[in-house]
């Protein structure tokens, strides 16, 4: 490369003249100004042995709950249920609320009433969106439903809705005691098959 004097757009100081006076100073080096570049902060490792790791991990293997009941009352009733069984529970208060969080989280079980966000079952946003989720992910949620007319417990009208689960509204206060035996009996009939499923996945 032939030496020589710079040209105006030769280099950095005739491209970016601001930048580099402010970085550099000026090219024969007068009028230099210094830039104090602050190095980053030694790292805080004051969280080695408190547990605060643990703890997060712990957090992450909680089971979380979806709650779709659309009444402050009922949505209280149920969550105390679920939590008193080591859910973490999360509430949404309507159906488009309802269908963004089931694309955009992971839930061990997902109750929802059958008049939620004022929608018949039928059109019910969230029921068509689970009903129709392919079968891999369909099982690993644990789907109750609840509603006016529903038979507690009542095993085939549940298969025959693609849920789990079926409950009166008039016995959700016993949500706790109910969701025991359901629970006990779903891991009694799937829990081979799930294990078995585990086991032959590539």
């Amino acid at each position: 490369m032939k030496k020589g004097s710079h040209t105006p757009q030769s280099d950095a100081f005739g491209l970016f003249p601001d930048l580099m006076e402010k970085l550099v100073g000026t090219r024969d080096g007068r009028a230099r100004k210094k830039t104090l570049v602050r190095p980053p902060p030694i790292p805080d490792l004051s969280w080695i042995g408190s547990g605060i790791l643990q703890e997060e991990e712990q957090v992450k293997d909680v089971p979380t709950a979806l709650v779709l009941m659309g009444e402050e009352g009922a949505d209280r009733v149920v969550s105390a249920g679920l939590a008193d069984l080591g859910y973490r529970i999360e509430i949404a208060d309507s159906p488009i609320e309802g269908l963004v969080k089931l694309r955009s989280n992971r839930y061990a079980t997902v109750l929802l009433h059958a008049e939620f966000g004022g929608e018949t079952l039928a059109e019910s946003t969230v029921y068509n969106y689970i009903k129709w989720l392919p079968v891999a992910k369909r099982r690993t949620i644990f789907f109750i439903l609840a509603g006016p007319d529903f038979r507690t417990l009542y095993n085939l009208e549940a298969l025959s809705l693609s849920a789990n689960l079926v409950i009166n509204d008039a016995d959700i206060e016993g949500l706790k005691p109910i969701l025991k035996k359901s629970f006990r009996d779903h891991e009694e009939l799937f829990g081979p098959l799930v294990e078995a499923l585990k086991i032959s996945a590539p």
